[in-house]
């Protein structure tokens, strides 16, 4: 019988990434045998903390919804009960593999920094975030602020 591994790394993919994908919320794939590269960059992002090269205090447990770019709409039962919920745009499919690296670990770290809504100051807590995922070793985004979130400033 093999011993359940209880690093927090390890029940955290299991309690999020696992259950989001069994539950339909996170492609795990895209295309014909091609990861899709959020499910890379979060196998990394785990990886890294199992290695401890990440310092990350234990992340709760989450729903991870990114869905595939090949779906044009997605219809799922469920009830939220204040679970946390990570969105992960299909677009980001199209960016480099640092790039997502990137934005998944910014996203992980405005959990891990508390930054859940609402949020007073949006370019402050960014900027954490950015700091925060630069500290794990995820770098800065190559190619900038992405062109949704240019857009959804001007709202």
């Amino acid at each position: 019988m093999l011993k359940e591994d209880t690093h927090p790394a390890s029940v955290w993919w299991k309690n999020s990434v696992e259950k989001s994908f069994v539950a339909g919320w996170l492609a795990k794939s895209v295309w014909k045998n091609r990861n899709s590269r959020r499910y890379i960059a979060l196998l990394k992002f785990r990886n890294r903390w199992r290695a401890g090269k990440i310092n990350v205090c234990n992340l709760p447990d989450m729903i991870i919804f990114a869905p595939s770019e090949a779906e044009a709409g997605h219809v799922a039962r469920r009830t939220l009960n204040h679970e946390i919920f990570m969105y992960l745009s299909p677009s980001l499919e199209f960016d480099s593999s640092r790039d997502v690296r990137h934005s998944v670990s910014h996203e992980l770290a405005h959990i891990a920094l508390g930054h859940l809504l609402p949020m007073d100051s949006r370019e402050h807590i960014e900027n954490e975030a950015d700091l925060k995922a630069a500290e794990w070793g995820c770098g800065r985004r190559t190619h900038g602020k992405r062109i949704f979130s240019k857009l959804t400033q001007r709202l």
